[in-house]
């Protein structure tokens, strides 16, 4: 349960292995470390509201020593991975988060984030890109007192929308993890050309699709360098 007459900042646990961590912000794969750094930084007043990742299942959960050492933190609160992120969302003062989209949530509830890589929705006012672990505690009081615009907002959403197309990723997700991992329990490693082909060829209008869309945003850059000149 939370308190709802407690200030505190939702940090919620990456998935990992995950590329968003490992790949996009490997500096801070350790996110114990984190969470204990934040904690240091938070103004007096405020707790730090830590909630596991709830696909942390299908990838073993993590070790009981690592969330007994997120627990003994004194003004740090861990919540059960299935307790409801919409709550915290409502009622939190602030969002902290590595690379995840819960920073873009964060302001669709009206609520500033704190982030550690560069993500599609960095340029929202509302979000603080962090540089260095040194910056925390200014990062913090200087997010605490943003506001967020809804007009930034809805111009980020459409702007999205301007630039994407209907694809069925987590459908695509599903068949890749039917055809070579045995429903997701097993990596396979061993994969046939002939397996491959077939799963290619079944798929073929998808392939065609997104080639059509990845030229036409090549397209799009090359006429904006025309303009501009390049980077």
């Amino acid at each position: 349960t939370t308190n709802k007459h407690e200030k505190f900042v939702f940090f919620p646990l990456a998935l990992q292995p995950e590329r968003g961590i490992e790949i996009v912000a490997p500096f801070y794969v350790n996110q114990a470390e984190v969470i204990t750094n934040i904690a240091k930084s938070l103004p007096v007043g405020y707790k730090l509201y830590v909630k596991e990742h709830p696909s942390m299942r299908f990838r073993h959960w993590r070790d009981i020593s690592y969330y007994k050492k997120i627990m003994v933190l004194p003004n740090v609160k861990l919540i059960h991975p299935s307790f409801n992120p919409k709550i915290l969302l409502e009622n939190c003062e602030l969002v902290i988060t590595i690379s995840g989209s819960t920073g873009l949530e964060a302001a669709l509830y009206n609520k500033p984030s704190i982030i550690f890589a560069d993500v599609n929705y960095s340029s929202l006012p509302s979000v603080y890109r962090l540089r260095s672990l040194d910056d925390l505690p200014n990062a913090i009081r200087e997010s605490l007192k943003k506001e967020v615009k809804l007009s930034d907002v809805n111009d980020f959403i459409n702007l999205l929308d301007r630039n994407s197309f209907p694809f069925d990723i987590f459908g695509f997700n599903s068949r890749v993890i039917d055809k070579f991992q045995h429903g997701g329990f097993m990596i396979s490693n061993e994969i046939s050309m002939k397996s491959l082909d077939s799963f290619f060829e079944e798929d073929r209008e998808s392939y065609e699709m997104l080639a059509e869309e990845h030229i036409k945003k090549i397209n799009q850059y090359k006429k904006l360098e025309k303009i501009i000149g390049p980077k």
